[in-house]
Formats: C-alpha cells, structure tokens, sequence
C-alpha cells in the first residue's frame, strides 16, 4: 500500500514536471503527474476555500 505526501511549495518547482496530458488518461485533460487529479479539480477546490495543505494530502506518493 503506498503512502501520502504532502507537497510543499517550491519555487524551483517550474523545473519539475507536475502537470501532465495522456489522451489515454481521464480524455487528455491536464493531471497531477502519476495520479488521475486533475489540473481543473485543483483549481475548482482551491477557488471554493480549500487550502492548498489540506487538498494536497490527497496526491499520492
């Protein structure tokens, strides 16, 4: 069973590669690198109050 991590901004983090598109995953919509979270899924969440804390405990390790 794999674990949670919680991510912690970075300011190097546009080095990184968070965000990615598959057409074969969730219909090419942008995602969470390595989870089905979706880019919109963030932003809505993070728009309606939610901290960025809190909602990343949900991206796997």
């Amino acid at each position: 069973m794999r674990g949670f991590r919680v991510l912690k901004y970075n300011p190097n983090a546009m080095e990184l590669n968070l965000i990615e598109t598959n057409p074969d995953v969730m219909m090419g919509k942008p995602v969470v690198a390595g989870t089905l979270i979706t880019v919109e899924l963030v932003l809505e969440k993070l728009a309606a109050g939610e901290t960025v804390s809190k909602f990343s405990t949900l991206i796997r390790a």
